[in-house]
């Protein structure tokens, strides 16, 4: 299934295939730290949510397509968060704007700030939303390039990793 997304500079990506094509390639997953929104200069870690599943949003308020998976991660955060999932949702945008987006939007998943986009170039992102899963032990073990509009993909894939 191909699936659009938006690129950094406000232009149509091409299409890409779902999961498994290599998006984000599987194994070890870059280190990074980014600003937690809800806690200024508050420097949150990947390695911070080690021992748990962390899902990994990168995403713009001026992407279309980011917007649209804004549902299906605020549900995945109210189903897991509790389980040992940490929903990160990871943008390079200013905090003022963040902020202001996700009081309008009512996000309820954490937010981070990458503005100086070390964790956009550790993922190598290209277009967005571009959505990293990486497991308990700090691997990458899913990616998703597109909007979130089905999350039975990834619930399975959760519940797989939350097993192991």
């Amino acid at each position: 299934m191909a699936a659009a997304g938006c690129a950094p500079n406000n232009q149509a990506s091409t299409s890409a295939q779902n999961v498994g094509d290599g998006i984000v390639p599987v194994g070890p997953a870059p280190s990074f730290a980014v600003e937690d929104l809800a806690k200024e200069h508050q420097i949150v870690k990947l390695e911070d949510f080690k021992g748990k599943v962390a899902v990994l949003d990168f995403w713009a308020t001026w992407c279309g397509p980011c917007r649209e998976s804004i549902p299906a991660l605020k549900n995945l955060n109210d189903a897991y968060k509790s389980k040992g999932v940490q929903i990160m949702g990871i943008t390079a945008e200013a905090r003022p704007l963040v902020a202001d987006f996700a009081k309008h939007f009512d996000v309820t998943y954490p937010m981070y700030l990458d503005t100086s986009k070390t964790a956009n170039l550790a993922y190598n992102i290209t277009a967005l939303p571009t959505l990293v899963i990486v497991d308990k032990n700090g691997n990458v073990a899913y990616s998703h390039l597109g909007p979130l509009l089905d999350d039975s993909e990834v619930r399975a894939k959760l519940d797989e990793l939350l097993k192991s």
